[in-house]
């Protein structure tokens, strides 16, 4: 009879624990444990899906079992118990509990632990999905932990730990199983790719690695799809492309775009992405995977992730933002992120993301050196301002003369409308927000008036910017206060009622 394909991940199962990939810290214990002859009734291995959970269950069902063990706690593999327990013997029983949760189940295993075993020295459940057990199969369940026959082994393999009562954990060994390190799953994929033939790059290998984020099991599944193209190249556009990812180089020139304040190149990138059927819930997850790697490169110097052979796109805007403006970049992304699922179109929420960034991080000739950028110790109207004793310096073709304002009543137009210049060019908001202001000076504040009383407030969100700016113009470190037409009128109807009174408490008529 012609045997079965066996798919990749079945294939490949680790049989011992020196296969086990990336759980060192449990294997060592377990085997120690067998060397040593102190077999506990249960254990319970809690880790993500893909782990080695249930496979490292398997191994210790076989060790424990094995007639002629390896003096390093290994089994052989050759025995008869071995063997047993490869061809699903009855004395190892997996139990699935998302489908056998319910108390009559738990009272079937308490019935059946009153037999002898057939073949093992030790009747072994393995019990997946464990936390899925009912509240009364979990009370049911305790009796048994309580009083075990001294033949059993119960092994607990669960993703979510924190459903599992107390009092059943107090009464297993718990072990914690760790996502598989992107650089080990590279490794292994590798060594099964060259034993399956499968001509594929090592680009190709870490986009998937990435991919499967610690699960051996989904990255031997992906890998599975390009087994059919033995004689082909598989490199990573066609894996993007399979996967319906963004490549790379996409994701880079975006986040150069994004680094640089090109709002206009980013948009027009977004709309050539969207022409092109992309993700655009993969692009925004590519970026703040990748502005991960740059805040984690820019604090520790080494790349992560994907990124853990050398980027230089990567390096360069490690050095072009601060801490502070990757922060602002990633917070915006995420938040995109979140509410992608629930727009029509989610390229447009990835489109104001952009805009938002544009808004929020400084313009690249601060970004460069962060100590350059004056800072404004306040941002209330009342609070004190911190006088600057040198000023900025400028160079190229931004360099501009300072223009001193040599009247303190009076503000010139002229100097409002340069300043107003900059403004428009550092941010578009400003462009609405300050559209038809004007400014004059009183008790040292700089007094200005918007169109708005809505624009006061989100004026105030800017106003260390606004400090830096109006400094470089007129050379006057001004307190700034924002008012709109409406309240400045009232203000000036006010003052001339405070003069009538006056007058007339002095006894000069008004007519």
């Amino acid at each position: 009879m012609k045997s079965l394909y066996k798919v990749l991940y079945r294939k490949w199962r680790p049989k011992n624990f020196a296969d086990v990939i990336g759980q060192g810290h449990v294997t060592s214990v377990l085997k120690n444990e067998i060397v040593e002859k102190k077999i506990s009734h249960s254990y319970m291995f809690v880790g993500t899906r893909g782990s080695g959970k249930t496979t490292c269950a398997r191994i210790f069902a076989k060790a424990v079992n094995c007639i002629s063990p390896i003096n390093s706690g290994e089994p052989c593999l050759k025995c008869k118990a071995c063997e047993a327990i490869d061809n699903n013997t009855t004395d190892m029983i997996e139990i699935d509990a998302a489908s056998n949760n319910g108390v009559e189940n738990i009272r079937a295993i308490k019935e059946e632990s009153n037999f002898a075993t057939s073949i093992l020295n030790y009747r072994v459940y393995i019990i997946d999905e464990f936390h899925m057990l009912s509240i009364g199969a979990f009370n049911a369940f305790l009796k048994i932990l309580e009083e075990p026959p001294c033949n059993l082994i119960f092994i607990l393999a669960t993703t979510e730990f924190h459903k599992i009562p107390k009092t059943v954990v107090s009464r297993c060994q718990k072990f914690d199983f760790f996502k598989i390190p992107v650089g080990k799953l590279f490794e292994y994929l590798k060594k099964i790719s060259s034993s399956e033939n499968i001509n594929i790059t090592d680009d190709a290998l870490s986009i998937i690695a990435n991919i499967a984020d610690g699960s051996a099991r989904d990255a031997l599944t992906i890998l599975e799809r390009f087994l059919s193209c033995q004689n082909k190249v598989i490199d990573a556009d066609k894996v993007n492309l399979l996967m319906g990812l963004t490549d790379s180089k996409d994701i880079e020139n975006l986040a150069c775009l994004i680094s640089n304040r090109d709002i206009k190149s980013c948009l027009e990138k977004i709309e050539n992405l969207n022409i092109r059927s992309k993700n655009m819930a993969k692009i925004c997850e590519g970026l703040i995977g990748f502005f991960r790697a740059v805040m984690l490169y820019k604090i520790t110097g080494k790349y992560f992730d994907y990124y853990h052979h050398e980027c230089d796109v990567l390096k360069e805007i490690s050095k072009l933002l601060s801490e502070e403006n990757i922060m602002k970049i990633f917070d915006v992304l995420k938040n995109a992120y979140n509410q992608m699922n629930k727009i029509y179109k989610p390229e447009i929420e990835l489109e104001f993301a952009f805009i938002k960034i544009y808004q929020k991080i400084k313009p690249n000739n601060s970004q460069i050196n962060d100590t350059e950028i004056p800072s404004a110790k306040s941002t209330k109207d009342d609070e004190k301002s911190e006088i600057k004793n040198n000023e900025k310096p400028e160079t190229g073709d931004n360099k501009k003369p300072k223009i001193k304002n040599e009247n303190k009543d009076k503000f010139d137009p002229k100097i409002w409308n340069s300043i107003l210049e900059k403004l428009n060019d550092v941010s578009d908001s400003y462009l609405l927000t300050l559209k038809g202001s004007y400014a004059y000076v009183e008790n040292n504040f700089l007094v200005v008036v918007v169109s708005k009383k809505i624009y006061v407030d989100i004026l105030k969100r800017s106003l260390p910017e606004l400090k830096e700016i109006i400094f470089d113009f007129i050379g006057e470190n001004y307190k700034i206060k924002f008012v709109s037409k409406e309240e400045d009128s009232k203000k000036e109807n006010n003052n001339l009622d405070e003069l009538i009174n006056d007058a007339e408490n002095m006894g000069i008529k008004i007519y």
